[in-house]
């Protein structure tokens, strides 16, 4: 039976994937390279910023130094951005009513940075909301890797598979199905191909039916049990 529901945040709680996006050219101008959207959503989103300067130095060489101190950089640049240009995702807001009317737990797993997060959330969603938030300063180990799910899970003091992950990124939802929980992958950015790992599949928060999910979540557990 599912309990509980985890939701990652960039372009699931908020549509803060635009602003990354500016921010990141903005960093990566400064070494002379040309970042496209289309770049950016394969190969950033989901990512860590260290993970990512990491991953451009070793494919294209760009000699960034000191990651940490570029990774640091970035957020100086990102986080005036997100805060004047970031929104709630249209449906965000009904579905957590939704589930939360249901006495489900509600955590937020997000691969931003603690005050980042606390900072962005102020004015658009009362993060004292949720029954657990865990973000990037909480664990070692960046998605795909399944910690900060595994640590979500137990901090809702459920099972894997009482709990629904919600996700955009195909290294989020290979980090839920790591941890053990079934994955709603939201379509928005990445298609269904790309997040093919996931159980269920939703074009955007928008459209999001949480009684039609929690069906389609229980079958799946029903039909893996028989």
């Amino acid at each position: 039976m599912i309990k509980g529901v985890i939701f990652d945040m960039d372009g699931v709680v908020i549509n803060s994937l635009p602003s990354y996006f500016k921010a990141w050219k903005i960093l990566l101008g400064k070494y002379e390279f040309q970042l496209t959207w289309e770049f950016f959503v394969e190969e950033f989103n989901g990512r860590s910023a260290v993970e990512i300067l990491e991953l451009l130095n070793e494919r294209y060489d760009l000699d960034i130094k000191d990651v940490e101190a570029a990774s640091s950089e970035q957020c100086k640049i990102a986080w005036p951005i997100i805060k004047k240009e970031a929104q709630l995702m249209p449906g965000f807001e009904r579905v957590f009513r939704d589930f939360k009317d249901r006495n489900f737990e509600i955590a937020l797993a997000t691969s931003s940075v603690r005050r980042f997060v606390e900072d962005v959330l102020a004015n658009l969603f009362p993060i004292e909301e949720f029954d657990s938030v865990l973000t990037a300063s909480d664990v070692t180990y960046a998605k795909p890797h399944p910690e900060i799910y595994q640590k979500s899970i137990a901090a809702l003091d459920l099972d894997p598979a009482e709990c629904l992950v919600v996700e955009d990124a195909w290294t989020g939802v290979e980090a839920a199905r790591k941890a053990g929980a079934l994955v709603v992958g939201i379509c928005s950015v990445q298609d269904q191909e790309e997040l093919r790992q996931a159980n269920i599949w939703v074009p955007s928060m928008a459209v999001v039916d949480v009684e039609k999910i929690i069906d389609e979540a229980t079958n799946l557990l029903e039909s893996s049990s028989s």
